[in-house]
């Protein structure tokens, strides 16, 4: 396996994790085992003007 990606429904979603899940997502080493380590999300689009329910701040671990 080359790579394996981690990702889940962001905050907007009902039962979705809180946002301190997707902060968290940089303490994952970006290798494991010779394999790369993808951390995403699941963004939703909120609005028209394409808003999405992450903060710069979570995107940016991500």
């Amino acid at each position: 396996m080359e790579a394996i990606a981690i990702t889940d429904h962001a905050t907007a979603m009902d039962d979705s994790p809180m946002n301190w899940h997707f902060c968290a997502m940089d303490i994952l080493p970006p290798y494991v085992d010779g394999v790369r380590v993808l951390c995403g999300s699941e963004a939703n689009i909120l609005d028209l003007s394409c808003a999405i329910d992450l903060s710069d701040a979570e995107l940016e671990k991500l």
